[in-house]
């Protein structure tokens, strides 16, 4: 439980619901984990955007056939569902997918998190103690359960149970000694890496990054040994590696050596654990690899991770923006959810809106005898600071499809305006006048905007030392407008 909401921005949000609905099983999944992990570090999605990220989440698990998809819809589901739109699917997935033992115990977890009778209901269904204990510890405080079934101990529980024993370490939900009655929990994750399965191994991993009170020393695999592992396993111990390069200058070899493995899925690991990390040192080594890796995804997580050290690196803002410049849509969309909230993220909404860093419309802005001059156009009469406008067209002369292109320019402008970093009196003044020009379109209420938009750039600019978006959205408002014309 959060004591206060910070919420998710609304680009992100976008972002991340547009791949939910890609149809890719791997950019779903991974849209998945990263809402629960957002959730569990006490963000939450924006109101108005949130219904349809359930919408979208309830429809993964009713009709996705990928296994892991069902298992993280269910895990998100508990995290920001509701039990009036999700309990059918919940059920549903409880009767549909009982013999798939995680997917199973993601549904008995989330049915616990969101239903009161939950512990009533599974038992009438016949679940086991161990796994309805272990799935409802997910979400519901140790003290208000019935542990009598516990400790699971490893050498005598199925794989299953020890999985999920591990999610709840991994969630920091687990009480203690919960394996062993005589071993605190942290020394069987470590005994646990060692276990033949391969996928528990795993899940101890996992568990380490997951859970800030363990670390690389509680890893129980021998690192010198570490390309004798499988690759999934070999994926999450690169990813926790990279997590802690910042806070303990991990072993740069040990980094090339997850960027030169052969196996996508542990090179993947390695760019998923770099994304909130920097070091330094592996700047170059990070920029080299970008050029030569050939997986999509993977490149793509290593621009997430470009995107978000770029304030902390020269060469890696720099390369930031190149990629940005050069990318496709989707790419671009990917990067300024990455940079949400960052000076790069001003810099990058400006090449979005204007093509490239120019100055505010590629040319000087100025008010001349109430006429407000954008670069070599002249908008027409504007009033500036109440004075009355002189106008020399107050009708309307758009068509309908160019008056939806300028309330869409105008709606991007005033959401950035918003957002801004002007003082709170220009602002109030910029969104007056975009609220009057949407309202009644003319060419003198839209010249009063841009005017007013030029003013928040300008105060923004002054504050941030960088250009904002507003700079091209204002020149987009002028073109459509047809100013000087």
């Amino acid at each position: 439980m959060v004591n206060f909401a910070r919420y998710i921005d609304r680009d992100v949000g976008a972002y991340l619901k547009a791949q939910l609905e890609t149809g890719d099983a791997i950019r779903t999944k991974r849209a998945l984990q990263e809402i629960s992990k957002l959730y569990r570090g006490g963000y939450r999605i924006i109101q108005d955007q949130l219904i349809g990220v359930e919408i979208a989440i309830v429809g993964l698990l009713m009709s996705s056939h990928d296994t892991k998809v069902r298992r993280w819809a269910l895990n998100t589901l508990a995290q920001l569902g509701r039990e009036q739109s999700c309990k059918g699917a919940i059920l549903h997935a409880l009767q549909a997918y009982h013999a798939d033992a995680e997917v199973l115990a993601a549904a008995i977890a989330a049915l616990y998190r969101l239903c009161r009778e939950a512990g009533t209901e599974l038992r009438r269904m016949g679940f086991d103690e161990q796994t309805v204990t272990l799935a409802a510890l997910q979400h519901v405080p140790a003290a208000k359960l019935n542990l009598s079934c516990l400790p699971v101990r490893p050498d005598q529980a199925n794989s299953e149970l020890i999985k999920l024993g591990l999610i709840v370490v991994g969630l920091d939900r687990a009480p203690a000694n919960m394996f062993e009655p005589n071993h605190e929990n942290a020394a069987i994750v470590r005994a646990l890496g060692g276990h033949h399965d391969p996928i528990v191994s795993q899940y101890s991993v996992w568990a380490i990054t997951e859970n800030s009170s363990l670390g690389v020393a509680d890893l129980g695999i021998d690192l010198k040994n570490i390309e004798q592992l499988p690759a999934n396993v070999r994926a999450w111990v690169f990813q926790l590696l990279a997590m802690e390069a910042s806070s303990t200058g991990a072993d740069s070899d040990y980094i090339t050596a997850g960027i030169e493995d052969r196996s996508p899925e542990a090179r993947l690991g390695l760019a998923v654990g770099l994304k909130d990390s920097f070091s330094p040192s592996l700047v170059p080594q990070i920029l080299e690899w970008f050029t030569r890796e050939m997986d999509a995804e993977i490149r793509s997580q290593i621009v997430d991770h470009i995107v978000r050290q770029a304030e902390r690196s020269e060469a890696y803002w720099q390369h930031a923006v190149d990629a940005f410049e050069r990318g496709r849509p989707e790419e671009r969309d990917r990067m300024l959810a990455a940079a949400a909230g960052s000076k790069l993220y001003s810099r990058l909404s400006q090449i979005k809106y204007s093509g490239g860093g120019m100055d505010l419309f590629r040319g000087d802005n100025f008010v001349q005898n109430n006429n407000f001059h954008i670069g070599n156009i002249q908008a027409g009469a504007v009033a500036i600071n109440g004075g009355e406008a002189k106008a020399s067209d107050t009708t309307n002369t758009y068509n309908t499809q160019t008056i939806e292109l300028i309330q869409s320019h105008l709606n991007d402008a005033e959401r950035e305006i918003k957002g801004s970093a002007a003082d709170v009196e220009t602002k109030k003044e910029a969104l007056a006048a975009i609220d009057i020009a949407k309202k009644e379109p003319t060419k003198d209420n839209l010249g009063r905007a841009v005017a007013t938009i030029e003013k928040v750039e300008a105060a923004a600019q002054k504050t941030l030392g960088i250009g904002t978006a507003l700079a091209g959205i204002g020149r987009l408002i002028a073109r459509a407008s047809g100013f000087g014309g």
